[in-house]
């Protein structure tokens, strides 16, 4: 390495006015010539990375715009309709009425020779609205129906009326059925469960309905009663006797 190191003396200032002793006196300066392979040289610095910044929504995908746009406000309605629903709940407390039968009466119930079915009955109907704040229109466009072993035997409407709240009514229904075809395997069947005491009847009512709350009038919604009962006979002029029921009430948007 010393071979490699060449030192020159600095050349020191001309002075012509300067004597020789001051010049030997004058501290030399050395410069210092290393090779190349030998000279130090500081890395760069390494080059600062910037996250780039996320592209505005436009730029990245139109889509998703769209979508943001339209779940955000379907979001926010979903939330304030369960809250309504939450504070409904609380004020109004609405609960679903209760019906049974309450009775069957038969005018004339009779079948021909040729197997056709005519019959006159009336049908009493216990309706009761336990809800304290929230009353119930019963509209026209109604149904009910008495079967037996699935064939009908007698149909009628239900007149329109309105039920207060915290009410109890009974609505008697006019019920007929002319010439209906019946079967002799039906006829045999009936006359057996009447000699019984015990006749199997399947009732439907369909029955559109407002809820009145407040001031308000709700729209329509249907409902839907079956009533599963037996009773002791179905002989014209005699008293009808109900000895089991079960009714399901369904509401119908």
């Amino acid at each position: 390495m010393a071979d490699d190191q060449r030192v020159y003396p600095a050349a020191a200032p001309s002075d012509g006015n300067a004597s020789g002793a001051a010049r030997e006196k004058a501290p030399r300066s050395y410069i210092v010539q290393l090779p190349k392979d030998q000279e130090y040289r500081s890395a760069a610095p390494p080059q600062q990375r910037y996250a780039p910044s996320r592209p505005p929504c436009r730029r990245r995908n139109p889509c998703c715009c769209c979508l943001a746009w339209i779940f955000c406000p379907l979001i926010l309605l979903i939330v304030l309709i369960a809250i309504a629903a939450g504070v409904f709940y609380i004020v109004f407390r609405p609960q679903i009425p209760k019906y049974s039968l309450n009775g069957i009466s038969v005018d004339r119930l009779n079948i021909t020779r040729d197997l056709r079915l005519s019959s006159d009955l009336t049908v009493t109907v216990r309706a009761q609205n336990t809800n304290k704040k929230i009353g119930i229109f019963y509209e026209d466009g109604n149904r009910l129906a008495v079967l037996y072993s699935g064939k009908v035997i007698s149909s009628g409407i239900i007149p329109a009326f309105y039920q207060a709240p915290r009410n109890t009514t009974l609505v008697q229904i006019k019920m007929t059925a002319s010439r209906v075809p019946f079967t002799a395997a039906l006829k045999s069947a009936l006359d057996t469960d009447q000699t019984k005491g015990s006749v199997p009847l399947y009732v439907e009512m369909d029955e559109p309905v407002r809820l009145k709350i407040g001031s308000l009038k709700t729209p329509k919604v249907t409902i839907q009663i079956r009533c599963k009962l037996t009773v002791n006979q179905l002989a014209a002029k005699r008293k009808v006797r109900i000895q089991q029921q079960s009714c399901s009430i369904r509401i119908k948007l």
